[in-house]
């Protein structure tokens, strides 16, 4: 028996070890994923305007920039119009008609509203070049700038199905890049990464020609989602989901783990979300009629990431595969 003791003793002093390891990895493994929630600041009011409807941002390359871009129907004339917001909260400036605004960088796409001027224009404010009219399609919408800047992406809303398609200087009519009920695509950082809505769902897409698009579903719940955006990397996304368009709310996601987080839950009727070029900034429109409002919010998308001195872990690593014991004391 008294041999047997400190076998017994030894046995459980290494199950305590094992037991202690595993408490502080998992310790470890739950800071990093709160390292992943982004700090997100209270909603602040930048615009009270009736009308307002969808925003975007125009980096500093833009003349004024960064601002906000965001699209505003005129109830008293029935006119689309697009406001350039200051940061500072001060007063709008008005760009030109239109709706549907995308920036990026100093470059500006839009869906034209005035008549005979319908379709996706495109213009780099930073130049004293007039916009171009891309296409004159009335059935395409929702565009969204490339990372170059030459190339817009759009809903089209056609039959028998609807589709995303681009369009580009000098080509005659849109190309078509899925048709199988996408819409609302938003390109990524890179030129073969798209979000898009499909069946009330975000998915994923990627591929350098239509036919071998590549598409994964980022939800799966009763939620209606739309109007997805990107954030500054591959990292995080914005978009809106509710039961409704009418009752939906601002989420991020970060797309390697999939993880959600709702932004401002009490706001309902969101919509549009945008984060700016440097992450530090996230804005999105609610209200309805004569009582929408262009809000921002502080945002820091990578707030820290967990931190364990590299000893510690290191002896929980080699605790865990047995290759080390406790110092003799």
């Amino acid at each position: 028996m008294g041999k047997l003791l400190p076998i017994m003793r030894g046995r459980t002093a290494s199950s305590q070890i094992a037991g202690l390891s595993l408490v502080l990895l998992l310790m470890y493994a739950v800071a990093a994923v709160h390292a992943l929630e982004p700090e997100v600041g209270a909603p602040q009011v930048l615009l009270r305007l009736g009308g307002l409807e969808a925003c975007t941002f125009i980096g500093s390359e833009a003349p004024n920039g960064p601002a906000i871009v965001v699209s505003r129907l005129d109830e008293d004339s029935f006119i689309w119009k697009l406001l350039q917001v200051p940061l500072d909260g001060g007063e709008p400036a008005v760009i030109g008609p239109g709706r549907d605004p995308h920036g990026r960088g100093s470059m500006l796409t839009w869906v034209g509203t005035e008549p005979g001027r319908e379709g996706i224009w495109l213009h780099d404010l930073a130049s004293e070049e007039r916009p171009r009219r891309l296409s004159d399609s009335t059935e395409l919408s929702h565009p969204s700038i490339s990372p170059d800047g030459r190339t817009v992406i759009c809903t089209f809303r056609g039959r028998p199905r609807n589709g995303i398609f681009t369009v580009a200087p000098g080509r005659r009519r849109p190309t078509r890049v899925a048709s199988r009920e996408e819409r609302e695509p938003a390109w990524g950082p890179r030129e073969d990464l798209l979000l898009a809505v499909k069946h009330d769902q975000l998915w994923l897409m990627g591929g350098s020609r239509w036919q071998d698009i590549d598409s994964t579903r980022l939800t799966d719940s009763a939620l209606v989602h739309f109007d997805p955006v990107w954030g500054p990397d591959e990292q995080w996304v914005a978009f809106v989901a509710g039961l409704t368009r009418e009752t939906g709310r601002v989420g991020l996601m970060h797309l390697p783990s999939r993880r959600i987080i709702r932004v401002a839950p009490q706001l309902l009727g969101a919509r549009s979300p945008a984060i700016s070029p440097d992450g530090s900034l996230l804005a999105f429109v609610a209200g309805v009629g004569d009582e929408t409002i262009l809000y921002v919010c502080d945002l820091d998308l990578a707030p820290g990431t967990a931190y364990v001195p590299e000893m510690l872990r290191t002896q929980i690593l080699a605790f865990v595969s047995g290759e080390a014991s406790l110092p003799n004391r």
